[in-house]
């Protein structure tokens, strides 16, 4: 009947935008909406009689392969379906970023008494660059596979608030007494301090950032007691906060002004019944911006108090790198994930460990150095893909192949370490990245001689019988 067929049209449009169902296959659901309207219409019409090639659906506009456009919007999503693929074709370039002296940024980071951040306060521009390498290197050119099998390319995660203590206790011209490498002395203070290094806030911001708008609303209750001892609670705690911005009193700040700040709660609550109507309103916003103040700021604080940390350095890899063993936090893995695996040729362990860490002084900044993920190689290829820049890493030159593990740093003769040597390079996949980077693969034997470019190699080629002997000239640029 007519008012079947009707039904059944409206019904069509309505599931053409919908969700795709188990009978499509798949193969209509993740598809956008403008796509699966042909497709539902001519089922649609093959259900109600019409031809065999209006049931067939049409192929959609060709897309990519291995990404597929997330319902957020443009933004491309990887599956891991599409993975292997996607780690063979993606392919990426990273370039060396200028070279800066060691100590340029030294002394250069402030943390905010206000805001409890960390920020640099340096002329210089901080370089920027997405990954770190260990190996000695000026390009990096490969796919997403070998990124991954590259087991000297990390990628560094700043630690603000340690590298802010290292820079005061630079500028403080004390280097500490501690049995060891007087070299390191001054970076085994720092790890040795404990401190928060996961980014989360844990109260370490200043109460004054409460109570300054607090005292602006408690004018409009007209209790001249109350404003003036607010007054002097906001001057008070701006003193504490400024006076108590160092690397040793910082985390003390609660502490020595919460019997302040209960006082003035206890004053407005007795001053609660002599208020009006109209008082009481703005003084209960007060009342609760210092509910809010000890919820999000001291019991924060409290809560945190087991995210702190300090590092001993179990080994001192060249360029200044440390291998080190946290003590303390030991649930951070539990709420922040795995952290990754350092390979045995670079630390010279047999096991690594939840509580081991891989730090680097990047031209006075510290930043832990984690293995590069598939997830986040997927991230770069994705952001290249839709927005191309060139990518760059820091060069941290630990290692080269004269010096390719820290098996090296033990031998104690020549032979010992050719031997070495040779036996890493053998060991090199084909496809590895660090062949870009040997000479003899590169440029060949002779590349240093101008023969090299003026006399190129004849290829042998065999004539065709009964013709001319050919020449072929073969040019390398």
């Amino acid at each position: 009947p007519f008012w079947l067929k009707v039904q059944f049209t409206v019904w069509g449009y309505v599931r053409t935008f919908s969700v795709g169902t188990p009978t499509d296959g798949g193969q209509t659901g993740s598809a956008p909406a403008w796509q699966r309207l042909p497709v539902r219409m001519t089922r649609l019409l093959a259900a109600r009689g019409g031809s065999q090639d209006a049931a067939k659906p049409k192929a959609g506009p060709m897309r990519n392969n291995f990404t597929e456009d997330s319902a957020q919007g443009s933004r491309r999503v990887v599956h891991r379906r599409h993975s292997d693929g996607i780690m063979e074709i993606g392919r990426l370039s990273f370039s060396h970023v200028p070279k800066q002296d060691g100590n340029t940024y030294m002394g250069r980071t402030q943390r905010s008494c206000i805001t409890g951040e960390i920020f640099v306060a340096s002329r210089y521009n901080w370089p920027s660059f997405d990954l770190a390498d260990l190996f000695t290197r000026e390009h990096i050119h490969g796919c997403l596979r070998q990124f991954l099998e590259d087991n000297y390319l990390f990628f560094p995660v700043p630690m603000p608030y340690r590298t802010w203590i290292y820079h005061e206790a630079f500028l403080d011209n004390k280097v500490s007494s501690i049995n060891g490498n007087p070299e390191h002395a001054m970076v085994q203070d720092v790890l040795g301090t404990r401190c928060i290094d996961v980014d989360v806030a844990a109260g370490r911001w200043s109460p004054i950032m409460c109570y300054a708008p607090m005292v602006l609303i408690l004018c409009l209750t007209g209790d001249m007691v109350g404003v003036g001892v607010g007054i002097v609670l906001v001057l008070f705690l701006w003193f504490m906060s400024v006076n108590m911005n160092t690397r040793v009193l910082y985390c003390y700040l609660r502490i020595a002004t919460l019997p302040m700040r209960l006082a003035f709660g206890g004053i407005l609550g007795l001053q609660w019944a002599s208020y009006s109507a109209f008082a009481q309103f703005f003084a209960a916003m007060v009342l609760l911006g210092i509910l809010l103040d000890l919820i999000r700021g001291d019991l924060q604080e409290l809560l945190c108090f087991r995210m702190n940390c300090s590092y001993e350095i179990v080994k001192a890899l060249p360029e200044r790198v440390f291998i080190c063993r946290r003590h303390g936090a030991s649930h951070l893995e539990h709420r922040f994930g795995w952290r990754g695996r350092v390979a045995e040729s670079i630390t010279g362990l047999g096991a690594w460990n939840n509580d081991f860490y891989l730090i680097a002084d990047i031209n006075g900044m510290l930043a832990e150095l984690r293995p590069v993920r598939m997830e986040d190689m997927l991230g770069i290829h994705a952001e290249q893909c839709e927005h191309p820049r060139i990518f760059s890493f820091m060069g941290l030159k630990s290692f080269s192949f004269n010096c390719p593990t820290s098996g090296c740093l033990d031998v104690t003769t020549q032979a010992e370490l050719t031997e070495v040597c040779k036996k890493f390079k053998q060991s090199l996949p084909p496809d590895s990245l660090l062949h870009e980077e040997e000479p003899d693969r590169c440029m060949g034997p002779d590349s240093s001689t101008s023969d090299f470019w003026s006399e190129a190699a004849q290829p042998k080629v065999q004539s065709p019988i009964g013709a001319a002997p050919a020449m072929v000239i073969e040019t390398d640029f």
